[in-house]
């Protein structure tokens, strides 16, 4: 099953978290999940909490099937006028895929874990690179940005498991925690079948990756159809909160995802930035650079 932990209430109390053991929710909530020892051990205990997140951008997603043993695992598209309501935000118990599936309306919890449904795994996608001209933009797909000056840092070491032909840029905002912008692709073969499902998996799948550590819910604040140079895409923008002790002023990223199908059959194209909750200054950059997006290799 999932990792134990403290998780957004999944009978809907606001403001509440209520701990998942591994195979069942308590009936104890807390409001503040990083000061609240896990129901049944004291505050010296270790809580057992989510998954940690790389100082790199390199992610990943932990799958093992229950079999004898309990093994952790995690996981997390109509037009502008009317979209399905999006289910893996407040209440965490759908799949990255599975983006239409309905909340329990009784007020109580599912006896699903976290991130539980029908397709548990994001794929881990075969090597793919394309070739890109050369022009000092960052390029990835059939996308291409312009890259931020220093102190931002090329990184082409680490990536996105579910992603191919990956370039991007990293900033350090305090150590082990970073912004990036980043374009690649995401294949037909793997399951992302239009900009919209695919930036909601893409989106599912990366909050819950061990890129965030602490992950405790996400909040999606703009869902709207674009076009990048005539070419259907979506934008996808959430809040995804972690409880992160190193720094407590840290509570999470605004993350951006824009996906466009640019022709080719075989991928849909993205670009995606994040920029720490309430630091104005680089989400300003990555706002310039989400402006800056073109069709193009």
């Amino acid at each position: 099953m999932s990792q134990p932990g403290w998780y957004p209430d999944p009978g809907g109390a606001h403001g509440r978290y209520r701990y998942w053991n591994g195979s069942s929710w308590s009936s104890e909530t807390t409001s503040d999940p990083r000061a609240t020892p896990a129901p049944g051990l004291s505050p010296t205990d270790p809580p057992g909490g989510p998954r940690g997140r790389s100082a790199r951008w390199v992610v990943g997603v932990v799958l093992v099937v229950v079999a004898a043993l309990v093994a952790w695992f995690v996981t997390r598209s109509t037009g502008p006028s009317a979209a399905p309501e999006d289910t893996s935000t407040a209440t965490p118990t759908v799949s990255a895929w599975n983006e239409t599936s309905t909340p329990s309306a009784s007020g109580t919890p599912s006896d699903q874990p976290p991130g539980a449904a029908t397709l548990v795994d994001c794929p881990v996608s075969p090597l793919v690179t394309l070739p890109h001209t050369a022009d000092g933009r960052l390029h990835g797909g059939h996308l291409s940005v312009e890259k931020l000056p220093a102190p931002w840092f090329d990184d082409f070491t680490g990536f996105v498991n579910w992603s191919v032909d990956t370039s991007g840029q990293l900033l350090e905002i305090v150590p082990g925690w970073v912004s990036n912008s980043a374009v690649g692709a995401l294949l037909t073969s793997d399951g992302f079948t239009s900009p919209k499902q695919a930036a909601y998996a893409f989106l599912s799948c990366y909050a819950t990756s061990s890129y965030y550590r602490g992950f405790t819910g996400r909040s999606d604040v703009v869902s709207q159809a674009v076009s990048v140079d005539g070419h259907p895409g979506w934008h996808l923008r959430s809040q995804v909160r972690v409880v992160y002790p190193e720094d407590p002023s840290i509570t999470g990223d605004v993350v951006d995802i824009i996906v466009v199908d640019t022709g080719d059959p075989r991928m849909l194209s993205y670009w995606e930035g994040n920029a720490t909750i309430g630091d104005q200054p680089v989400q300003r950059q990555i706002d310039q650079v989400a402006a800056s997006l073109t069709v193009g290799d």
